[in-house]
C-alpha cells in the first residue's frame, strides 16, 4: 500500500511541476528567471520525492544549487541577489536554531531547502512558502490523526509541502 501511495504522490508532484512551468512560461515568457525557477522547481520536486521515500534530503542537489547561485551573483552582480543570499544565510541559521530547540521537529535538511529557496526567490516569498507549507502539513497531519492513520509522534515530511506551497505561490504570486 505504501509503495502505491508513493507512486501516486510522485505522479501528482510531476503534474504540479509541469503545470507550474507552463503557467510561469505563459506569464513571463522565456527569460533568465525561468531558468532559476525551473532549477528550483526541479530540485524541490526531487527533494520532495527523497523526503517521502527515504525520509532524508540529498545534500548534493542543494550544494549544486548554492554553487549555481554563487556563480550567478559573481557573474551578474546584483545587490538584490546578494541580499537574497544574505537573508538565506540568516534564515538557515534561524531554522538551525529551531531544529536544535525542537529536537529536529523541523530538520536541518528542511532548513537547507529553505536556504536554497530564499537565495533564489528572496525572504518575502520564502516566508510565504514556509508558512503555507506549515499550514498544509498541519491540515494533512490532523486529517491523518482523525482518520487514525497516524499519531502525533509520527514523521511527516515537510519538503513535499514546501514544493506544493512553492507551486501555489508561483501560480498566484509574482515570483
Amino acid at each position: 500500500m505504501g509503495n502505491k501511495y508513493n507512486k501516486v504522490i510522485k505522479i501528482i508532484f510531476v503534474i504540479l511541476f509541469i503545470i507550474g512551468e507552463v503557467l510561469f512560461f505563459i506569464k513571463f515568457g522565456f527569460v533568465k528567471s525561468i531558468v532559476n525557477i525551473s532549477i528550483l522547481c526541479l530540485v524541490l520536486l526531487l527533494e520532495a520525492i527523497n523526503d517521502l521515500k527515504y525520509k532524508q534530503i540529498k545534500i548534493d542537489l542543494l550544494i549544486f544549487c548554492t554553487i549555481l547561485k554563487i556563480a550567478d551573483i559573481a557573474l551578474f552582480f546584483d545587490i538584490l541577489k546578494l541580499k537574497y543570499f544574505g537573508f538565506a544565510v540568516a534564515l538557515f541559521l534561524f531554522i538551525l536554531f529551531i531544529s536544535k530547540v525542537t529536537k529536529q521537529s523541523i530538520g536541518i535538511g528542511d532548513g537547507l531547502i529553505l536556504f536554497v529557496v530564499c537565495s533564489y526567490v528572496g525572504i518575502k516569498y520564502t516566508l510565504l512558502i514556509f508558512v503555507l507549507s506549515l499550514i498544509l502539513v498541519s491540515v494533512f497531519g490532523i486529517a491523518k490523526i482523525i482518520m487514525k492513520k497516524a499519531t502525533r509522534k509520527d514523521y511527516l515530511p515537510l519538503v513535499p509541502f514546501l514544493y506544493i506551497s512553492f507551486i501555489i505561490v508561483l501560480i498566484g504570486g509574482n515570483i
